[in-house]
C-alpha cells in the first residue's frame, strides 16, 4: 500500500482505537482483508465479543427463525430442503423472502413475493371493479359500465400472466439445486455480504465508508473483495 494506503490505515486506527503493525498493513490488498484485520485486533483488545459458530450455520438459523415465527414448522426447515417446498402460502413466501434478504441472498423467492403482492392488488382491483359495475348498472349508465368491463378484462389478462409467471417461478424453486444450504453457500461464495454477524457488519460498514471518503468513491464501488489498486485506484 502506498501513501494513500498509509492514510487509510491511520484513519482506521483512529476510528477503532487500534494499532495495525506495518508488517500486517503491507499484506492488505482488499477491503475484506483490512476489515478482517481490524476485527481481529479489536477482538484481541476485548472491544468486540468473540464470534460463535461458523457463518453458514448462523445464516441458516437466522433464516429458519424467520420462517418458524410465521407458519412453517421448525422440523420442515432443513439445509437440504428445497425452497419450493417451504413456499406453499403467501405468508411463507413473505417470511422466506425476508429471511433470505436478512442473510444477503438474492433468489427468485423475492420475485415470487413481489408477484404475489401484485396479484393480490390485481384481484382487489377486480373485486372493486365488479362492485362498481353492479352499482352503475343498477343506475343504467351503459357507457361507464362498458369502460369498466374493458378495464376488468385487462386486469384479468394481467392476473393470468402473473399466475403463469408465479407457476414457472415455483417450479424453478423446486429444482434439486435450489436448497436452503445451496443459497447460503452461494451467498457466502459471492462475497456480496461481508458477514451476517452484526458486530462484524458494523465494522465493515464503517471501514467501507472510510474507504469511500478517503478515495472519493461511491459506496457501491467499495465491495469486500475489490483490489485497492486495480479496482479502487489506491496509490
Amino acid at each position: 500500500m502506498g501513501l494513500d494506503g498509509v492514510e487509510l490505515v491511520m484513519e482506521c486506527e483512529d476510528e477503532f482505537g487500534i494499532k495495525i503493525p506495518d508488517a500486517d498493513a503491507s499484506l492488505v490488498f482488499t477491503p475484506r482483508q483490512l476489515t478482517d484485520m481490524v476485527i481481529r485486533l479489536m477482538r484481541q483488545q476485548g472491544e468486540l465479543p468473540p464470534a460463535h459458530g461458523c457463518q453458514s450455520s448462523r445464516m441458516f438459523y437466522r433464516f429458519r427463525k424467520c420462517l418458524t415465527e410465521t407458519c412453517v414448522g421448525r422440523d420442515e426447515v432443513k439445509p437440504s430442503t428445497t425452497l419450493g417446498k417451504l413456499l406453499d402460502t403467501p405468508d411463507a413466501v413473505r417470511a422466506a423472502s425476508e429471511g433470505l434478504n436478512l442473510i444477503g441472498a438474492k433468489t427468485s423467492v423475492m420475485q415470487l413475493d413481489q408477484l404475489l403482492r401484485v396479484r393480490k392488488s390485481v384481484v382487489g382491483g377486480l373485486i372493486a371493479a365488479g362492485v362498481v359495475v353492479a352499482l352503475i348498472a343498477f343506475n343504467g349508465d351503459v357507457g361507464i359500465v362498458s369502460g369498466i368491463v374493458l378495464i376488468s378484462g385487462a386486469l384479468l389478462f394481467i392476473s393470468y400472466m402473473i399466475y403463469e409467471v408465479i407457476g414457472e417461478t415455483r417450479s424453478e424453486l423446486m429444482e434439486p439445486e435450489q436448497t436452503v444450504s445451496g443459497q447460503i453457500k452461494h451467498t457466502i461464495e459471492s462475497g456480496e455480504l461481508y458477514s451476517d454477524n452484526a458486530d462484524e457488519r458494523a465494522v465493515w460498514i464503517k471501514i467501507r465508508t472510510i474507504i469511500a471518503e478517503q478515495l472519493g468513491l461511491s459506496m457501491d464501488r467499495v465491495t469486500p473483495d475489490a483490489d485497492f489498486v486495480k479496482d479502487l485506484g489506491l496509490i
